[in-house]
């Protein structure tokens, strides 16, 4: 019984210390837009304590579609602003992006956006036509991850 007991409380005591060093590096994850076919607002990620939003656009396969999203924070959820964001492979920073049948295969589809002192994070679709768009966000803390690192985890 003895034995037991000092098994079970060594498990407790490893799975308790174990804990705080996976807390070390919270990265949360949010599917914004999953195959959208109509303008939304969509699903909101919870960006207050983080400092980077990693968007990655998705085109579905055999889809052409004609989409305007504008990236947006907020510090109360009914009041957003306009968010800049920068594309992965370089550019100037924008509050949007444009994709088009002509240029979808060229638009950037990673985007690395600054939520420093947001609390609210979203990508709306203000308008789209002929095809699918899903829109993935992954939320980093300040420190040594890159976005186009991220970014990866959803191609």
């Amino acid at each position: 019984m003895r034995r037991r007991r000092s098994s079970v409380l060594l498990l407790v005591v490893g799975l308790l210390c174990a804990a705080p060093a996976s807390a070390q590096l919270p990265v949360r994850q949010y599917v914004l837009h999953n195959a959208r076919t109509s303008a939304a607002a969509g699903n909101v990620a919870h960006a207050s304590g983080f400092t980077l939003a990693a968007v990655q656009l998705f085109v579905a396969s055999g889809s052409a579609p004609h989409a305007i999203v504008t990236f947006e924070q907020a510090l109360v959820d009914s009041h957003y602003s306009a968010a800049l964001c920068t594309p992965v492979s370089g550019g100037a920073a924008h509050s949007g992006v444009s994709i088009m049948p002509s240029n979808s295969a060229s638009v950037s589809l990673h985007w690395r956006c600054n939520v420093s002192g947001s609390n609210w994070f979203r990508a709306r679709i203000n308008a789209i036509s002929g095809g699918q768009l899903s829109i993935y966000a992954t939320l980093l803390p300040g420190g040594s991850h890159s976005a186009s690192s991220m970014s990866r985890r959803w191609s």
